[in-house]
């Protein structure tokens, strides 16, 4: 269910709603109990989580870890990746307006 380690593939907010959902799944649980389990006041933000449409704070990662029992960091990587990819695509924007050449290994990301 984890997505395997394809290393110069981005990692999108649908492919970790996915993972989340598909654990849920697999372990047989509804929306409302993991949010109830994970501190949430509704499921509405975990519906959001798993649509894609927002990606869990590390903290929230690790509850959602903990609650499906997922391998400890494995939606912790994930979230990781992704913000990562955020943060040099902007960075990489910024610095194109400016008229500055920048070129990312796809490696580290």
């Amino acid at each position: 269910w984890i997505p395997s380690a394809r290393e110069r593939t981005p990692i999108t907010r649908v492919e970790i709603g996915r993972v989340i959902r598909t654990a849920r799944h697999n372990k047989g649980v509804k929306q409302i109990a993991v949010a109830a389990q994970i501190g949430l006041r509704s499921s509405s933000f975990l519906t959001h989580i798993e649509q894609g449409r927002m990606v869990p704070s590390l903290e929230l990662a690790q509850k959602l870890e903990r609650t499906l029992d997922l391998p400890q960091n494995s939606i912790i990587s994930l979230v990781l990746k992704y913000r990562l990819q955020e943060v040099t695509a902007m960075l990489v924007n910024e610095a194109t307006e400016r008229g500055v050449k920048v070129r990312v290994d796809l490696k580290f990301l």
